[in-house]
């Protein structure tokens, strides 16, 4: 993984978010994660780990490895 592929997976996550109309805490509560690290996440100040990365891509409805393939792109 690139330096920039955790950059690019933190705005995607929020892209996706959006696109699907959620809002930080809609999204939290789905992934049961908390909705501080949905906001660190996607402001790039914290890198998900995998565990915390599939929870979130599920909540979205899309695979994990998708998600890292679009981001590493």
């Amino acid at each position: 993984m690139s330096e920039s592929t955790p950059i690019r997976l933190a705005a995607l996550i929020r892209e996706k978010r959006q696109d699907a109309g959620l809002s930080h805490e809609a999204l939290s509560v789905s992934a049961g994660v908390d909705r501080s690290t949905i906001s660190l996440i996607e402001s790039g100040k914290r890198v998900p780990t995998i565990s915390t990365a599939e929870r979130i891509a599920v909540a979205l409805g899309v695979r994990l490895s998708e998600l890292i393939a679009e981001a590493e792109k």
